[in-house]
């Protein structure tokens, strides 16, 4: 009796649309000098590189990511992030001035007024800067993929004991198969997104932190990676602020 079983095991290289491209990059630089621990209430701000190609309603989606993840998504940081918004209308009231109007009749001065204050109401100012946000088109060469199906077929054959009395015994053979698949040439959209953090001292401002996260994937839109850099980002400050490097 002969019973066949297929069991296929992939050798070889995979092909582009069996697997998900993934990479990152990271660089980062602390200045130890700087008393990270003294860290409590951090201004955010963010900005836009001119390589950056977004309408005003994807921009604004984005900006709706990065506020959520600072502003409501770190309940497990000790750091208190607040946006600028907040932190125009608290110095308004300090100085007894309409920031808004001061903003736009003069924008001197009013970088004078909020200067001024800021080391009173933040212990720094964290930097944003998008530099890379969208997807890129790939063009994928043919290739091919190999594969060895292994055909195994059982073969019992019968012996006979030294006193006479039968036995059965199973033989396991292999027949393994090659079989080499051609993948056609074709185009993939690759997201990606890259961002510059700064941390600057309030009082003497300096950048005292520096982290560039630059993420290309397949499988991933740009502005769920550009709020997984935001995250590093909290973390990164987080553990600065407790003592570690």
């Amino acid at each position: 009796m002969r019973k066949l079983l297929f069991m296929i095991f992939f050798l070889g290289c995979l092909a582009f649309t069996n697997s998900s491209f993934a990479e990152e990059k990271k660089d980062e630089w602390v200045d130890h000098s700087y008393n990270f621990k003294q860290l409590k209430t951090i201004l955010v701000q963010y900005s836009f590189s001119d390589s950056v190609k977004l309408d005003e309603s994807e921009k604004q989606k984005l900006i709706n990511k990065i506020s959520e993840i600072f502003f409501n998504g770190n309940q497990k940081s000790k750091l208190r992030f607040i946006p600028l918004l907040q932190a125009e209308d608290t110095i308004g009231k300090m100085a007894q001035t309409n920031i808004t109007e001061l903003k736009a009749s003069d924008y001197g001065q009013y970088n004078d007024v909020m200067d001024k204050n800021l080391p009173n109401i933040v212990d720094a100012i964290v930097k944003l800067k998008i530099n890379s946000q969208g997807y890129t088109t790939w063009h994928i060469p043919e290739s091919t993929e190999q594969k060895i199906e292994h055909h195994y077929s059982y073969v019992t054959r019968w012996n006979q004991q030294p006193h006479g009395l039968p036995y059965a015994t199973t033989e396991t053979i292999d027949n393994p198969t090659t079989i080499i698949k051609i993948i056609p040439a074709h185009d993939v959209q690759v997201g990606h997104a890259g961002v510059e953090v700064e941390l600057l001292s309030n009082n003497n401002p300096q950048v005292v932190w520096h982290l560039t996260d630059i993420r290309e994937a397949e499988s991933k839109q740009p502005i769920d990676m550009t709020g997984r850099i935001c995250k590093r980002a909290i973390d990164r400050l987080t553990t600065l602020a407790k003592g570690k490097r």
